[in-house]
């Protein structure tokens, strides 16, 4: 596995995984790297949907459930900040899930 620095527009994204292709497991190799760099769109706000993402939104809508607070600042793929509620990070959970679950098994 390799990682890469991934910049837009002149400002730093994120890390992606680059994973070498072995004989036999290219299907997987291409589909962990789908994964990587997926995004699922929610409310008209396009959140990054890879794993590290998803445990992210997992752990803001505990803390959200649990401190009871309502709107929480949210980096979105493209490096926007917006203000986003809980109903909407876990449409977005739900929906990165479902993204993950139709490429392992499509």
């Amino acid at each position: 596995m390799i990682e890469e620095s991934i910049v837009h527009e002149g400002v730093f994204v994120k890390k992606r995984k680059i994973f070498k292709k072995k004989e036999g497991v290219g299907k997987k190799a291409d589909i962990l790297e789908q994964l990587e760099t997926s995004t699922i769109t929610v409310n008209n706000l396009t959140f990054d949907a890879d794993e590290d993402a998803q445990n992210r939104i997992m752990r803001a809508i505990f803390v959200m459930e649990h401190n009871n607070v309502p709107t929480l600042k949210w980096k979105m793929s493209n490096n926007l900040i917006v203000e986003v509620d809980i109903e909407t990070l876990k449409d977005a959970l739900a929906a990165a899930g479902t993204n993950q679950s139709n490429l392992w098994f499509s």
